[in-house]
């Protein structure tokens, strides 16, 4: 297996896991509003769901963090490395042209990514540990 490929399958599986956790995120989301209880017209969550929304919530800012702060990095580490010197002239390097990574960026975007995973399971525990504790099988 070539190196690009294993950077090819790293790529694919860490857009599917990113996309699937904020799925879950949601839906995380959906569950506490479905199960919220409302007392003279306030909403009414036990600790659990308020540990669970918070996580849930924390779980898509970082997200929105991690891509509005990455985004701008990586353009600007690209129009840096779009070009180069030779002989004095500037010449445009080709699309798929190999240059260095900018590792890290990448290392700090990685602590986001499982910062993201985290939070989305303890929000789950957490959810289950509210159902256990408030409804009746």
């Amino acid at each position: 297996m070539k190196l690009k490929d294993i950077r090819e399958e790293v790529s694919f599986f860490s857009e599917k896991a990113g996309d699937v956790n904020q799925k879950l995120a949601l839906a995380g989301i959906a569950i506490i509003w479905l199960f919220k209880e409302t007392s003279g017209g306030k909403v009414v969550l036990d600790s659990y769901m308020v540990i669970s929304l918070i996580l849930f919530i924390m779980a898509l800012g970082l997200a929105l963090i991690q891509y509005s702060v990455f985004a701008p990095i990586y353009r600007h580490y690209y129009s840096k490395n779009m070009t180069r010197q030779v002989d004095g002239k500037t010449v445009y390097l080709e699309e798929e042209e190999e240059v260095g990574q900018p590792f890290k960026t990448n290392d700090l975007s990685w602590v986001f990514f499982f910062l993201k995973i985290a939070s989305v399971i303890v929000g789950y525990i957490f959810l289950f540990f509210s159902i256990l504790e408030n409804f009746t099988f």
